[in-house]
């Protein structure tokens, strides 16, 4: 894509984001359509690769593109199946073709249970698996690799921006916890700590965008604290931790010299903006404070409580353990798990929950063969996996298309670490 090209395109999405963040705060259904409309006739005519751009930039600001249940990204997925399937491109393992065709005959199940979201929801796994194969189906993966990132990164930082001047009144407050779309602090939150923890590695790597990653690690902490997310906190000091170990069992004098300067750089200006600026102020104290001084003194804000009620349930009744509860909301759940594992034996059961984890890990496989079928994979590399793996355990399900695009941009990480040295 040229640089005019590139432009225009941040441009039409950017647009879009303002519209949708003006609709959803005025509850303006008939925008929130039209932005659709739009987004949907691009996906139709753009280049093909734009599709997974398009998905990759609106991911933060993906809950501000709903209408009910009906997600944008799902929708650019499904146009992007149907464009290859028009060209009679359609490639498909058959090993995943079989699994899919087992979890499809699984989810039928819910039907009879009154649970036809969930039938819904397995046939959009299966889509997205499919999207995230199809889309990394290329010869230049360490290129792919460096421009989904870029993308991610400019799209969460411009709808933080968008949405920071649509609340600005609010984000001096003192309870306040930013968000781009309602709820959504803790996904915003394991975003940033996750694409921090990539920057990190590709500054540590020596790419010549170094200094563009340096800013970007930077601002994406900035948004994280903005979020007074506990689960952000979680995600960055155990990555930080796990960069920390590599770092020192490598004794690489000028790695370490680099990390010192990028922290020593942090702190500076995590300073300047406490002291300056109030609103770095405010939050900054208030994160502390939820980590410090937790509601009803449980740092786990009830959590563990969660787990151990879902537990029970589950336990008590084989039908729940073995095939899922569905949608926890129509069967009287006020609230969900709160942890990847739960969440997914509560909805899909053990049965259902090992089917799904095959299909995960086909497409991992199909992705190793097709580019790193002779390469290492790198403890360093995946430190991003691992920072998705430990918020999932105090978070949500990883079956999510945000969750799911990290999962696998962590996996390539562990080796694109690998082909970059």
């Amino acid at each position: 894509m040229s640089k005019i090209g590139n432009g225009l395109f941040i441009s039409f999405l950017t647009f879009c984001i303002i519209i949708a963040q003006y609709a959803n705060l005025n509850n303006n259904t008939m925008l929130i359509i039209i932005v659709f409309m739009a987004i949907i006739g691009y996906s139709i005519v753009c280049k093909y690769e734009n599709l997974f751009l398009t998905v990759l930039f609106l991911l933060s600001s993906n809950r501000i593109f709903t209408l009910g249940p009906i997600s944008i990204l799902s929708i650019i997925m499904i146009v992007s199946f149907a464009r290859v399937a028009i060209q009679n491109k359609i490639r498909l393992n058959q090993t995943f073709i079989f699994f899919s065709f087992i979890f499809l005959c699984y989810s039928l199940q819910y039907i009879f249970r009154e649970n036809i979201s969930i039938t819904f929801d397995c046939l959009k796994i299966i889509l997205m698996l499919w999207f995230v194969d199809n889309q990394f189906n290329t010869n230049k993966i360490i290129e792919k690799y460096e421009r989904s990132l870029f993308y991610i990164i400019t799209g969460t930082i411009i709808a933080t921006i968008i949405a920071l001047l649509f609340n600005s009144s609010l984000i001096v407050n003192d309870n306040y916890r930013f968000t781009i779309a309602n709820q959504g602090q803790n996904v915003l939150g394991v975003i940033c700590a996750v694409l921090i923890m990539h920057c990190i590695i590709m500054y540590l790597s020596g790419t010549v965008k170094k200094k563009l990653y340096v800013i970007f690690a930077l601002l994406l902490i900035a948004i994280g604290l903005i979020t007074v997310s506990r689960t952000f906190l979680l995600g960055l000091a155990f990555g930080i931790c796990l960069i920390t170990i590599h770092i020192f069992l490598q004794n690489n004098i000028r790695t370490i010299l680099k990390v010192l300067l990028f922290f020593a750089l942090f702190t500076i200006i995590c300073f300047i903006c406490y002291k300056y600026f109030d609103w770095f102020n405010i939050k900054f104290t208030y994160l502390i404070n939820r980590v410090v001084n937790p509601k009803n003194d449980d740092i786990s804000n009830g959590r563990i409580d969660i787990w151990l009620y879902y537990i029970q349930v589950l336990k008590s009744n084989n039908i729940f353990l073995l095939f899922g509860i569905g949608n926890l909301y129509n069967k009287g759940f006020d609230i969900v798990a709160h942890n990847m594992i739960i969440e997914e034996i509560a909805s899909y059961g053990l049965i259902g929950s090992i089917i799904v984890t095959i299909l995960y890990c086909i497409i991992g496989r199909m992705i190793r063969r097709r580019y790193f079928r002779f390469n290492k994979i790198s403890f360093f590399g995946l430190i991003p996996l691992s920072v998705v793996i430990a918020t999932g355990m105090v978070s949500h399900t990883l079956l999510g298309i945000p969750q799911t695009m990290m999962l696998y941009l962590g996996y390539i990480s562990g080796y694109i670490n690998i082909l970059k040295k």
